[in-house]
């Protein structure tokens, strides 16, 4: 069976092709797509194409396509955003290993 990512680029060419273009754009800025048994999940990360997304007629259409393409039930998650912050302090921590880090004199890990 084809992958997430290769079942979502042939919906997103279905929905290019149907000129189905608000509903394209929101697709093509999903966070991740991937299988898990028996669904293809898409993430969401922006509340706002979460919500167009989730829309019954709009569920409805995207389910209807990827039917076309793989047995797979269509899901779709919104995924909190991680602060800015955070990500970057993670990304010194990986970096730093067990080093004490420390912000304005104030140990931080």
């Amino acid at each position: 069976m084809a992958s997430g990512g290769a079942i979502w680029g042939k919906v997103l060419g279905t929905l290019r092709g149907n000129g189905e273009t608000v509903l394209f754009d929101v697709c093509e800025n999903v966070e991740k797509v991937f299988v898990e048994q028996d669904s293809l999940l898409v993430a969401m990360v922006k509340s706002g194409g979460y919500a167009i997304l989730s829309k019954q007629d709009n569920q409805s259409l995207v389910k209807n396509i990827v039917s076309q393409y793989c047995p797979y039930r269509f899901t779709v998650r919104l995924v909190e955003e991680k602060d800015p912050w955070e990500q970057s302090f993670q990304q010194f921590k990986n970096i730093a290993g067990d080093v004490p880090l420390y912000v304005d004199g104030k140990k931080v890990n």
